[in-house]
């Protein structure tokens, strides 16, 4: 009896493990998403998204991807509409997501990402991008057999420009949103057809929608100002170029607060190499006694006037802390802070003193001082 009972345990067990995969499902029925975009709908209050998904029945010389679009109030209904008329949208491979600036300068950011966020299939690591052209746009673009979304990301991982802010994430967005921060979005745009990185959209903290534009030369300031890592080169001059790669960055952001005011001040701190000098004249020579110290002047002066522009711009253009002034008053001046976070943008920072400091070291010229 009681090797009965074992002999009848043991098959249970095995038709158990029979049946693991009982709720598999083929490949080709589903929507593999791996790029979302948002534009504007042609019906007033409705909203156009693009699913890209991967294109599993693609033969030889098929596109890798296919676009679907729908148009639907909610994002939420937009998945239900297409999913009725084509496989279910999966969100597991979701690398992309792109947000035309027509629709985010209308209507919140938050209101449209709601569901990708509290999405438990999306990843909080696919990176958010605002872009110049529609979303649709977008992500038909681009080289042959290259899928727009995963192009984007490649793009993005090459961090040699000063030109771009760092990746942002999904789930940095969603901190940043719940915070009410304002923020900048790195942006997209299209040159001869292909996806160009550059430039960053600000994203106001209370409105949650986009406020203004920062072009590369902004850009540029902005890193500078959020003391990111920087890995690029900086040009100087028109008919004498001279330009200056930067391989190590030390820069720190104060926030004080002193009779009944805050103050900023930045010190920056870079090494760096002349990696290309088009002066021409004789006395022009690296080797020259003073040379190399007129240079790393011109430089500072050049870094110091492009954080500045860009702090005026955001100062009395934008009245929008995309510095993030605010995390620093927070942090060290929480009591100060609290009385004013709710008119920080348009009543504190435009009037913040903003001092700036830079020093470089150029620690080589390359094998030739001069021409």
């Amino acid at each position: 009896m009681i090797k009965r009972m074992m002999r009848m345990s043991f098959l249970i067990i095995m038709l158990s493990s029979l049946v693991g995969c009982w709720d598999a499902q083929d490949i080709e029925d589903i929507s593999m998403a791996i790029g979302y975009g948002y534009d504007l709908g042609q019906s007033d209050g409705d909203i156009m998204t693009t699913f890209q998904v991967i294109n599993t029945k693609a033969k030889q010389q098929a596109s890798p991807y296919i676009n679907l679009h729908e148009e639907n109030p909610s994002f939420h209904g937009a998945i239900r509409d297409e999913s009725l008329q084509a496989n279910v949208i999966n969100a597991k491979h979701l690398e992309s997501i792109i947000i035309h600036k027509d629709l985010a300068e209308k209507l919140a950011v938050n209101k449209y990402l709601s569901q990708v966020v509290k999405s438990n299939e999306a990843r909080r690591s696919s990176l958010v991008f605002i872009s110049n052209e529609p979303a649709q746009q977008i992500l038909s673009s681009g080289l042959d057999q290259v899928i727009p979304a995963q192009h984007l990301k490649k793009l993005n991982a090459s961090n040699y420009s000063i030109k771009r802010l760092p990746a942002m994430t999904l789930g940095q967005l969603s901190a940043r949103l719940q915070g009410e921060e304002t923020f900048a979005v790195p942006a997209v745009r299209l040159k001869d057809g292909v996806q160009k990185l550059g430039g960053a959209y600000v994203i106001e903290g209370r409105s949650r929608k986009v406020v203004g534009y920062l072009d590369d030369y902004q850009v540029i300031g902005l890193n500078f100002l959020l003391g990111n890592e920087i890995d690029g080169i900086v040009v100087k001059g028109d008919s004498d170029q001279q330009v200056m790669e930067i391989h190590h960055t030390d820069i720190t952001p104060e926030l004080t607060f002193e009779n009944g005011h805050f103050k900023a001040d930045f010190y920056v701190e870079l090494k760096a190499r002349l990696s290309e000098d088009w002066a021409t004249e004789k006395d022009w020579n690296a080797f020259e006694e003073g040379y190399l110290e007129d240079v790393q002047n011109e430089f500072e002066k050049e870094i110091k006037g492009r954080m500045e522009k860009t702090a005026t711009f955001l100062q009395e253009d934008l009245q929008a802390d995309a510095m993030d002034l605010h995390k620093l008053a927070k942090i060290h001046h929480y009591q100060e802070w609290k009385k004013v976070k709710d008119v920080w943008d348009e009543g504190i920072f435009p009037h913040i003193p903003i001092d700036i400091k830079v020093k470089i070291t150029i620690t080589e010229f390359g094998t030739k001082g001069g021409f």
